[in-house]
């Protein structure tokens, strides 16, 4: 239960029997596969579930966060060259057969990237040869052709609407369930209850993807901000607090509307995701307290060091006598 690239595995019965939370403190069996090496035993065994994948880009931010640092491009980056590659080179490949093993070697070198640097951070392993040749969404959109085709009522893990499933979210949001699908259609299984961290990112997430929605839409910049801000992976925020009066502390940049005030880069820099260059006041790369590493302007920005006499140094640059 969970939404697209968030989910857990909070059951698995067989027999009549859950068999999860024998699974979760068998150490070598979890070693068995990639959601146990990514999540390690330990924490598995806390969370008393089996998180989607993606739930590492939340759980060890700092981690991930570090290993991507240096990367000379991104992922989409890298998948836009490599399918853009693939698309310029079967136009001249020539047979059905030629293209069919140029998108073979394609794929087999994406599945073998799939989230390096996630592996990276968890001691920088190598997928299996099974989950190389699992294949992807074309299987899964296979199955759901079949099932409802033959009427048979298969259980798939489908993207659906949510309707009742989730009482909190709202009917019309999309989750990612397990469903029974028929010649009707999908229809989404009833589930247990979700525990509150869950259900929080759940809620989180959604907001997120509400408000990108209507940034898409309509052109609403506010919303496009509103999700940059509460999406839990991010680094930055998009201006710094204010105070009680609803302006920008001194030393900080100003919120929108509003110019940055001394030694601060304007929320609109941030935004756009401009790096501070030199010569360019009031920000740089560094960690934050929560071991995440992004722009953090200076709060309040450098002060210049007092004279030989040895004062103080007290806030915006001035200098107090010497106790």
């Amino acid at each position: 239960m969970g939404l697209n690239h968030l989910g857990w595995l909070r059951s698995l019965t067989v027999d009549g029997t859950d068999v999860l939370p024998g699974l979760l403190g068998d150490v070598a069996a979890l070693g068995s596969f990639e959601e146990g090496r990514l999540f390690g035993p330990e924490w598995l065994r806390v969370l008393g579930a089996l998180p989607n994948e993606y739930l590492h880009y939340y759980y060890f931010r700092r981690e991930t966060l570090h290993s991507v640092q240096d990367t000379a491009q991104t992922r989409g980056e890298f998948l836009d060259r490599q399918q853009g590659g693939f698309f310029d080179r079967a136009a001249a490949a020539g047979s059905p057969d030629a293209v069919y093993a140029l998108w073979e070697r394609t794929r087999l070198e994406r599945e073998q990237t799939y989230m390096a640097h996630s592996r990276e951070a968890t001691g920088g392993w190598q997928r299996d040869s099974d989950d190389l040749e699992g294949g992807g969404y074309d299987r899964v959109a296979l199955a759901l052709m079949h099932a409802i085709a033959g009427d048979s009522g298969r259980r798939l893990i489908l993207n659906v609407r949510n309707g009742t499933t989730v009482p909190q979210l709202a009917p019309d949001a999309i989750v990612e369930t397990v469903c029974e699908v028929t010649a009707k259609g999908a229809r989404p299984l009833p589930c247990a209850p979700l525990r509150e961290d869950q259900l929080g990112l759940m809620l989180q997430i959604k907001a997120v993807e509400r408000a990108t929605v209507a940034a898409a839409l309509f052109k609403d910049r506010d919303a496009a901000l509103r999700a940059l801000a509460l999406h839990p992976s991010s680094t930055r925020r998009p201006w710094p607090p204010a105070s009680s009066n609803g302006r920008a502390r001194r030393g900080e940049t100003g919120g929108p509307g509003g110019r940055g005030r001394r030694g601060g880069r304007s929320w609109r820099a941030v935004v756009a995701g401009q790096r501070p260059g030199p010569g360019r006041a009031g920000g740089r790369w560094r960690s934050r307290p929560d071991g995440a590493v992004g722009l953090r302007p200076e709060y309040p920005p450098p002060r210049p060091r007092c004279g030989p006499a040895g004062g103080v140094q007290a806030p915006y640059g001035k200098c107090s006598p010497a106790p």
